[in-house]
């Protein structure tokens, strides 16, 4: 083989090793730019889930704002721990004035219902449940103005049960049974 030839076949190896490793450096660099961008959308991805959670979080904030200012605002119709012996006149109050014979309200003040001593956890500030049984006498149209005057009245009461007797009590009146639900606002643990 001539030298020529040598030469010739020398540069055509060089040439090829040269276009080879150029290749393997574009390919590598190649599939580097790859890896960044896909680790770079990451990012993105990630960066823009924060920012929705901020945005969240300020939404979220304003709500609960918004919702503790409406919470304390029903102090005016339920009451405290003192104000609920206020709530139980109010009921024999309007019995009074509606010619019903309050034959018995009996409160259970042990545990709220549900049982939120026992089985819930609460905050500072929340409001408790409790039933009261009533027991009363009269005519058909008082005891539903009385019932409304409950379920309107000054203090948040819930109707849970009502059972009206056909059989007439003293002086034509008929006899109901009530579950009464009343609310007593607290603002400490306990």
């Amino acid at each position: 083989m001539n030298t020529r030839t040598k030469l010739g076949i020398s540069i055509g190896v060089i040439i090829l090793s040269l276009l080879v490793l150029i290749w393997q450096n574009f390919m590598h660099a190649g599939l580097a730019i790859d890896l960044t961008e896909a680790r770079l959308q990451e990012v993105n991805l990630r960066y823009e889930e924060i920012n929705a959670s901020e945005e969240a979080y300020d939404a979220v904030k304003a709500r609960y704002d918004k919702t503790i200012e409406a919470f304390t605002t029903l102090q005016a119709k339920v009451p405290d721990r003192n104000g609920f012996i206020q709530a139980m006149n109010f009921i024999r109050n309007s019995a009074a004035k509606h010619n019903i014979n309050l034959v018995s309200i009996e409160p259970n003040l042990e545990d709220a219902w549900p049982n939120i001593k026992s089985n819930l956890t609460t905050t500072t500030i929340h409001i408790e449940k409790y039933p009261v049984s009533m027991t009363f006498e009269g005519d058909y149209i008082s005891i539903g103005t009385f019932l409304e005057i409950l379920s309107e009245g000054e203090f948040d009461f819930n109707i849970g049960r009502l059972e009206l007797a056909s059989e007439l009590g003293n002086e034509g009146a008929l006899n109901a049974k009530c579950m009464l639900f009343a609310y007593m606002f607290v603002t400490e643990n306990g």
